[in-house]
């Protein structure tokens, strides 16, 4: 049996379609399809891929480069959410409700040196942005939207009440229980701040994060479980 995780073999799903793992975690991962559904469905998609790349022209590929930032419609597309969500009347009600529902689109796929490149199109489809009801300590007062990637997710997070030059950390739990650091942030005290965090866990796997302070005490959390 193996003794990789769930998550682990479904993030390998690319590198298998494209010949590119270990022996021992190629079978590990063909074993994994042979049981579960969701990964299965998901290599369905992925396979076609490999045989899309193996025509790709290499030179070609090298050209092409992925943008250092996302689309702008994007940003704007998050702000707005949470604008909405911290003006008094506007208010939405504390549960999970999903904000804005899009399908994340590759525009491109190339292949250079083992490497998938993704290429943003001009006017590109763009990911789904989630808004997340969460709990928070007296005191402090957040928002937050989550937005879903194919690589894990994004938490967009907005508060006041951190307390000044205090550092926060933020984790995320999988539906194991198992548990990964998204980064951390210095509180400014009743001023606004906004910090953009990500996570490898990818959003159908994660069950909630937290924000905790330098005692240990969750300050802040969500769950995220549908």
């Amino acid at each position: 049996m193996s003794t990789h995780s769930h998550q682990t073999l479904r993030e390998a799903l690319g590198a298998y379609v494209l010949g590119q793992l270990e022996p021992e975690l190629a079978t590990a991962v063909e074993e994994h399809l042979a049981t579960c559904a969701s990964c299965r469905a998901e290599y369905d998609e992925l396979a076609p891929l490999a045989g899309m790349l193996s025509g790709v022209d290499p030179e070609r590929a090298a050209a092409s480069a992925l943008p250092d930032q996302p689309p702008r419609q994007l940003d704007r597309r998050i702000d707005e959410t949470l604008h909405a969500l911290r003006t008094p009347e506007r208010r939405l009600p504390r549960w999970r409700m999903a904000a804005v529902a899009g399908v994340a689109a590759v525009a491109g796929v190339a292949a250079a040196t083992g490497v998938v490149a993704l290429v943003w199109p001009e006017q590109p489809n763009l990911p789904p942005v989630e808004t997340v009801a969460v709990d928070e300590i007296s005191g402090i007062d957040a928002s937050a939207v989550l937005v879903d990637h194919t690589w894990g997710m994004e938490i967009k997070l907005v508060g006041s009440g951190f307390e000044e030059d205090v550092a926060y950390d933020v984790v995320v739990q999988d539906e194991d229980g198992s548990r990964y650091s998204s980064g951390a942030f210095v509180g400014v005290g009743g001023n606004t701040l906004t910090c953009n965090m990500t996570s490898a866990v990818l959003r159908d796997d994660a069950s909630k994060f937290v924000v905790r302070d330098p005692s240990g005490q969750v300050v802040v959390q969500a769950d995220l479980r549908a």
